[in-house]
């Protein structure tokens, strides 16, 4: 996979405008253009960097979603 900086962008935005204070996301994180897998995966880069708090949920397919803390 090829990192988009762009998409990495947009996910930080995407939970800065939608995490309440107590932390979590009041919706599921999309973005708009991009599939599923994608935009987990980069969210995944971005915990792995520190960027985001997270629970990643794996099953032997891949990452099946992430629940983002903070």
């Amino acid at each position: 996979m090829t990192r988009d900086l762009d998409l990495s962008r947009s996910i930080l935005a995407f939970v800065e405008e939608r995490s309440p204070p107590g932390g979590g996301l009041d919706e599921p994180l999309a973005i708009e253009g991009y599939d599923r897998a994608t935009v987990l995966a980069h969210a995944e880069l971005l915990i792995d960097e520190g960027l985001l708090d997270r629970k990643v949920l794996r099953t032997g397919f891949g990452i099946v979603e992430v629940m983002l803390v903070r």
